[in-house]
């Protein structure tokens, strides 16, 4: 990876920086995203909400990366609008079993 230098007034940075703030991010993964964008370049998503949501990174790993709590990490999904990501089908469909086992045997009132 290469390193650049950006000039940029006062202003733009601190809209930017307020920005990467708000996003979890920071300025420099801002510019390259752009970047890459432009020239359709695929990068691999940092972003620990993005990566979180999608399930690439579980919980305790997008907490510590951001620092927050779990429901400060729901939040931020929230504000984001990404969603909460689902269970694999594997283990959905493990829970579904267990709880149609669990109601067959429960016993009748």
């Amino acid at each position: 990876m290469r390193d650049l230098t950006v000039q940029l007034d006062d202003s733009l940075f601190n809209a930017a920086n307020f920005y990467a703030v708000q996003h979890s991010t920071s300025i420099n993964r801002i510019i390259q995203a752009h970047l890459a964008q432009l020239v359709s370049v695929k990068q691999p998503e940092t972003d620990p909400l993005v990566c979180f949501s999608r399930g690439e990174m579980d919980r305790l790993e997008a907490m510590k990366a951001l620092n927050i709590d779990y429901s400060t990490l729901l939040d931020k999904l929230g504000q984001r609008g990404l969603s909460r990501p689902s269970l694999p089908h594997n283990e959905l469909e493990q829970m579904a079993d267990m709880f149609v086992r669990v109601i067959n045997e429960a016993p009748e009132r």
